[in-house]
């Protein structure tokens, strides 16, 4: 298609150039305007290439920020999950410490009370540990 468009001008170029026996005035008006033609045919051709490439720039800025979105959500759920099992595990070492250490208290001093609170506190452990049994991945 372009090949047959410069056809085209190089046939309008020499039908300008024939003529130049005729009146010299209309002539340079005719070789202004098809310059001038040739010009915003330039910038026409430039312009429309260039807006192609932004619009082109602007889908890939587009997709790539849907991907950061995308991964960004995906790496909060997981760091969502690594916080609750986190918070789980510290749980687990606190209700582990009191049950050891109402344990020792029974033993050594036979107060009922360490006993009462050793029980007290059995039920919680077992929630938190279910509570990582539900979020951890296996």
């Amino acid at each position: 298609m372009e090949a047959a468009e410069r056809d085209e001008r190089d046939e309008q170029d020499a039908n300008i150039g024939r003529s130049e026996n005729s009146e010299p005035e209309i002539n340079a008006d005719r070789i202004k305007m098809h310059e001038s033609a040739q010009r915003v045919d330039r910038f026409a051709k430039v312009h429309f290439r260039s807006m192609v490439g932004i619009k082109f720039m602007g889908l890939l800025a587009l997709a790539s920020l849907l991907a950061v979105e995308w991964v960004s959500e995906v790496r909060s759920d997981e760091s969502q999950r690594v916080i609750e099992l986190t918070s789980l595990g510290k749980d687990v070492q606190l209700y582990d410490l009191v049950l050891t250490t109402s344990a020792r208290m029974l033993t050594l001093t036979g107060d009922v009370h360490h006993r009462d609170n050793y029980f007290l506190k059995v039920e919680p452990l077992e929630e938190a540990l279910r509570g990582i049994e539900m979020k951890a991945p296996e």
